[in-house]
């Protein structure tokens, strides 16, 4: 019988995976080369979320096999009240949960916004959110700076 002697496999062929999570458009598992970087599991996920807020996780590390990459995200809130850009929302690409970072806007709302862009069709100015009775006017003045539509 032959001696088999196990051989290292290159880092460049060898393949982990990786639970990518939080703001990415596709949260799930994914099998990525051990050499990728998160930023590549990251695109693999089909890439970030408008509201992805990329400047709290480093791109450029390295993936673990069984590493879970969460991606967080920068909620419109505390972007427009922490002085830093706030993260505008439009009002015709973004889903339920992307709605929901709006200051005002919680879950409910974020149906009915979808609901009615379903029926109605996409949205040409973001006021018609108010003009349709959507948000009331104390949080339309808190999202108006924030949504935005076409």
């Amino acid at each position: 019988m032959p001696l088999v002697i196990p051989t290292a496999v290159p880092d460049e062929m060898r393949i982990v995976r990786v639970h990518v999570a939080g703001a990415v458009v596709r949260r799930e598992l994914y099998d990525v080369p051990a050499v990728a970087r998160l930023g590549d599991a990251i695109e693999r996920a089909g890439g970030p979320l408008v509201t992805a807020d990329l400047d709290r996780i480093n791109l450029a590390a390295r993936v673990r096999d069984g590493q879970q990459i969460t991606v967080p995200e920068r909620t419109a809130a505390a972007a427009a009240t922490s002085g830093g850009v706030p993260v505008r929302v439009n009002l015709n690409r973004a889903d339920a949960r992307e709605l929901d970072t709006l200051p005002g806007i919680g879950p409910v709302t974020a149906e009915r916004i979808l609901a009615h862009r379903e029926r109605h069709g996409s949205f040409s100015d973001p006021r018609e959110l108010r003009d349709a009775g959507l948000v009331n006017s104390a949080t339309w003045a808190r999202i108006s700076e924030l949504a935005e539509a076409p």
